[in-house]
């Protein structure tokens, strides 16, 4: 589903991202994690073409993504980001029904498929009853599940998202993260940033790790997530206990 070779992008003379390779195969939720600064945003950025890296070889289904045009790249790749703050009030059915944008062609405009693909995003992220209110009076979470509902619309094959529950609740969190990982065992491909390790401890079979713009770690979420990571990651010492039948991550006070 997505090859990346040898990735690297530079901010003027600074390498921020150095010879990252990563391959992932549709049906699987991978998780992203490291430090703050350790970019994982400038990743995303460069999968989406957002940002134009040094070098790299990135292929979406087998397709060298420097062919896909901005529609074809739309319907492979859904992107969330951290927080958008829409300028104008559009509704939330507004907004969700954007993701629709590119199955539209030409005048014939938003066709009845897509209203009903956003009316099941709507409600599989629980937002039916604020979706006739402006983005621009809801609150930060609030806008944070329409940008997820808007993604889940899109209905790409891929899912992109950076700190997708950084404004929620507790409940709320966990509650989209029940949701990616179904959407994963349908058949997508989610990767998603978090800096809470244990979401990913939780829900993502798989993660990748970035330090310093170079692949620390990457594999099964299991095996690769342990004391020893996180210390290296976070400078201080990190207990991964056994509680139940869940595994926990908590601080050496």
């Amino acid at each position: 589903m997505l090859d990346i070779k040898n990735l690297n992008f530079y901010y003027g003379d600074n390498h921020i991202l150095k010879n990252i390779s990563f391959n992932a195969e549709s049906g699987s939720l991978w998780g992203l994690m490291g430090p703050n600064g350790s970019g994982k945003t400038t990743f995303f950025k460069c999968i989406l073409g957002l940002l134009k890296p040094a070098s790299c070889h990135i292929k979406i289904n087998n397709i060298d993504y420097k062919k896909l045009n901005t529609q074809k790249l739309a319907r492979l790749i859904s992107y969330v980001p951290q927080e958008h703050k829409p300028p104008f009030p559009f509704t939330v059915k507004e907004i969700v029904l954007m993701g629709r944008s590119p199955y539209m062609g030409g005048i014939f405009g938003l066709k009845k498929e897509d209203y009903i693909e956003a009316e099941k995003a709507i409600d599989m992220v629980d937002i039916a009853d604020i979706a006739d209110k402006p983005v621009t009076a809801l609150s930060g979470g609030q806008r944070q599940l329409t940008l997820i509902a808007r993604s889940i619309a899109q209905n790409a094959p891929i899912m992109i998202l950076d700190e997708p529950t950084s404004a929620l609740d507790f409940n709320n969190q966990i509650t989209i993260w029940k949701i990616l990982k179904k959407l994963a065992e349908n058949g997508k491909l989610i990767i998603a940033c978090s800096h809470d390790p244990n979401h990913l401890l939780w829900f993502a079979e798989n993660t990748i790790v970035i330090k310093n713009g170079e692949v620390l770690s990457k594999g099964l979420t299991a095996d690769i997530l342990n004391d020893s990571l996180l210390k290296e990651i976070y400078g201080n010492e990190y207990k991964i206990i056994q509680h139940n039948n869940n595994k926990v991550i908590q601080p050496v006070l």
